[in-house]
Formats: structure tokens, sequence, C-alpha cells
């Protein structure tokens, strides 16, 4: 129970890191293709997670939908993760080269159960928001390259109950960093590997991860 402060750092930094599609994420635009569905993994040296994700929007407004696992290395166990996340697409600039994406998600963690055999079970409820900014810095007739900055703010309320119904709950806030680099190809399949640094939560990990997302016209 002494790792218990861990678990929104985990579950949160890798699990719920923002898919968020279009230009500023370093993914292919929604404007012409407004269907993604997108595929990831993330590790830190606590943990390791994957998921996955379909998304949906227009030029700027766009919402995805998450699920996911991660696996709490200390406790050999795994947590099931499901999120939400809607936001909108700013252009910065006549050309729209450079985009802004303000946004905001919710996060819900179920598990690790019966941790180490103690009966306790493990849930939380994070929520989030912030703006990511990607801009096209080289374009070719076919690939775009995107890097991608991410500032976010993450309240996580955990809450831990035993096999008695007797719950323990603790709430924290902390801030996420990240950088990305968005390789997208004929603008509907991308590549985005990314790093994701947390501040106000003292040692908490630094998370790597990559996405893979491709877009659909639609009907």
């Amino acid at each position: 129970m002494l790792r218990a402060s861990w678990f929104a750092v985990l579950a949160t930094v890798l699990s719920s890191a923002p898919v968020r599609a279009q230009v500023c994420a370093g993914f292919p635009s929604f404007q012409s293709r407004p269907i993604q569905v997108a595929g990831g993994a993330g590790f830190n040296k606590s943990s390791k997670s994957f998921g996955v994700a379909v998304a949906g929007g227009g030029a700027r407004a766009f919402v995805d939908v998450a699920l996911g696992t991660t696996h709490i290395d200390a406790y050999n166990a795994s947590a099931l993760n499901v999120g939400v996340e809607a936001g909108y697409q700013i252009s910065l600039g006549k050309k729209g080269l450079l985009q802004l994406c303000p946004g905001a998600g919710l996060g819900l963690l179920t598990g690790p159960k019966n941790i180490l055999g103690t009966g306790f079970d493990y849930s939380e409820t994070d929520i989030r928001f912030g703006v990511i900014v990607g801009g096209v810095a080289a374009r070719g007739a076919q690939v775009d390259v995107v890097p991608t900055g991410l500032i976010e703010f993450v309240n996580a309320d955990g809450k831990f109950q035993d096999a008695f119904g007797s719950s323990t709950s603790k709430s924290q806030s902390f801030g996420i960093v990240g950088l990305g680099l968005g390789v997208v190809l004929n603008h509907e399949l991308s590549i985005r590997p990314s790093v994701s640094i947390p501040f106000g939560h003292s040692g908490g990990p630094t998370s790597f991860g990559v996405w893979l997302a491709v877009n659909f016209r639609g009907t």
C-alpha cells in the first residue's frame, strides 16, 4: 500500500496520454478524412501500457474514445483504462501550418484487483485539460513531418477498497509536459513517437510511447 500514490501518475501518463487527432497532435487532419482508428503503446521504469482509440471530427472540433490496459510491474498486475476526450483545432497563421488544440478529457481506471493477495482493489478517475500545439516543419509530396508540444493539468482521484467494502480515497493534481514527432504519409497514415514528463509530483517517471493512426474518408 505504500506505493498507492504512484498509481495516478503511472496510469494517467501512460494510458491516458492524449490521443487528440488533427494536425496539432501530429496526425492527419479530419477535414477530408473524418474517421480515425489508432493504436499505441507506452512504457516507463515502472509500468507499460497498450491501447486502441477511435476518433471522429471535422476541420475544427473532434472527439475520441480510447480503451487500454496498464501493467504495473511492482504488483505484477494490470488495470483496464477507458477514456474520452474532446478538443478544438485553431489555425495560427494564414497558411494553416501551425495548429493549436485546447481540449479536455475524462479517464476511468479499474484495477488492479486483489493487489498482491491483500484483498484490496484499486480504481481511479482522472480529469484533465490542456493544450497541444503542432506545426508542419517539413512537407513533401506524400510526407509531412509535424513536431508537437503539450502541456496538460490532471486531477486524479484514486480509491482503494477492501473485501469488506471499506475504502480509502486520495486525490492529487499534477501537470504533464509532452513532446512528439508525427510523420504523416499521404495525409491518411501517421506514426507519432512521444515523451511525457510529469511535474508537480515528486518522483513521477518520464514515459515514452508511440501511436499509429489511420484516417478514413467515411461515407
